[in-house]
């Protein structure tokens, strides 16, 4: 065997080894999701809902620098508000949340690739009619390289049978005397 062939046989396994890197590079992120459960708050001047999901970013990590929500309901309102911390919320008038900041997806800097990853978000709203059935939920997550990615819900594809409500994450406390919902930033 010359040198030649053996240097071309010794270079094509080199080039080889760089495959699967030059794979990965090709392809394509994308986000996907599910809605564990959606908790919902109205009353006469905002509306809270406080979302958990399920999030799995294929292929490559996300580096995430905020996430934000668009609603949109059957009679063509859409509402659109960026996640948010909140030291104290109350719902219903006499339920606070304790949930730690640790569990809120939008205090995350990155979503890992390829391995499933659960967390809470908080949008507060303009005032929404309880009676008016929402179409669509639209969560945008933005990295700290501008690149977009949306995970898109529609109402009829959510079976509300199938949603997980964690009552654990709720204390009764004594009841507010104005409004339905608190929210102190």
């Amino acid at each position: 065997m010359s040198i030649g062939i053996l240097t071309l046989i010794l270079s094509v396994i080199g080039a080889l080894a760089w495959l699967p890197e030059i794979i990965s590079l090709l392809k394509k992120q994308e986000i996907f999701g599910k809605i564990i459960s959606r908790y919902g708050n109205y009353n006469d001047k905002e509306t809270f809902f406080l979302f958990k999901l399920g999030l799995f970013s294929k292929n490559k990590t996300f580096d995430l620098k905020e996430v934000s929500c668009e609603i949109e309901f059957e009679d063509g309102q859409r509402f659109n508000s960026v996640s948010r911390n909140m030291r104290k919320v109350i719902f219903n008038r006499n339920e606070e949340l304790q949930i730690l900041g640790k569990e809120f997806i939008n205090n995350f800097a990155i979503l890992p690739s390829d391995s499933n990853l659960e967390g809470y978000l908080f949008f507060s709203f303009e005032f929404v009619k309880k009676t008016i059935k929402m179409t669509k939920t639209t969560f945008l997550f933005k990295s700290f390289n501008n690149r977009e990615k949306k995970v898109v819900f529609n109402e009829r594809d959510i079976d509300e049978r199938q949603l997980f409500y964690d009552d654990s994450i709720w204390k009764k406390v004594i009841p507010l005397t104005v409004g339905e919902g608190q929210a102190i930033p």
